[in-house]
């Protein structure tokens, strides 16, 4: 009697610290795949961002002038020295599947972590509804009319960028914005999750 109380004492023990293990290695998997994924975005971000310096190098710099009509015309020949220099640019060049996966995550628990559910949110950025918002494309340029900064809870959840690029939402949407070329640089659908608190996913 004794003994198989004992064998089911070493069962119990052993299957506990089998499943502590598992526990073990899956946070350690999922904590190599995010740095990973983090590390892959910089990388693609400096990468544009030497793809920009030596297109803007091909054009006048941009200067601050008091007429408007001069200043966007600037902006419209860098905007099309970057444009021409990454003409094959697709969804996902920089926000690719990992990174998609891992910034939706960030996203989802810092606003779960703030209490803040999205319809909250999106009425504080004052968004439009999702059929007023117009289509944006990569390489095309960003409706500010339409666009919403990104909170700084989220900001501290995403990597920081070089000055030249910010984060922006449209809808639920986050897109990676030359902001002085006027400039989509990468689109993430679906950024912003659906629901409030425990129910909150990125669906």
């Amino acid at each position: 009697m004794k003994a198989r109380i004992f064998h089911r004492i070493v069962t119990i023990a052993a299957l506990s610290i089998a499943t502590l293990i598992v526990a073990v290695v899956s946070r350690a998997q999922e904590t190599l795949h995010t740095e990973h994924a983090l590390e892959q975005f910089d990388e693609r971000v400096a990468a544009y961002a030497a793809l920009r310096t030596r297109a803007a190098a091909s054009v006048p710099p941009i200067e601050v002038l008091s007429d408007l009509a001069r200043i966007q015309a600037q902006i419209d020949t860098l905007a099309r020295a970057i444009r021409a220099a990454r003409s094959a640019a697709q969804p996902g060049d920089l926000f690719t599947a990992d990174v998609r996966l891992v910034f939706r995550v960030e996203i989802r628990d810092a606003l779960a972590a703030a209490g803040i559910a999205v319809d909250d949110l999106r009425a504080g950025l004052e968004q439009e509804a999702e059929a007023d918002l117009p289509f944006v494309g990569i390489n095309g340029p960003f409706p500010w009319a339409f666009g919403s900064a990104v909170p700084p809870v989220l900001l501290e959840a995403l990597p920081p960028l070089p000055v030249e690029l910010q984060y922006r939402f449209i809808g639920r949407d986050l897109l990676l914005v030359d902001v002085e070329a006027d400039l989509v640089i990468d689109i993430l659908p679906n950024a912003l999750p659906l629901g409030r608190g425990s129910e909150l996913s990125s669906c």
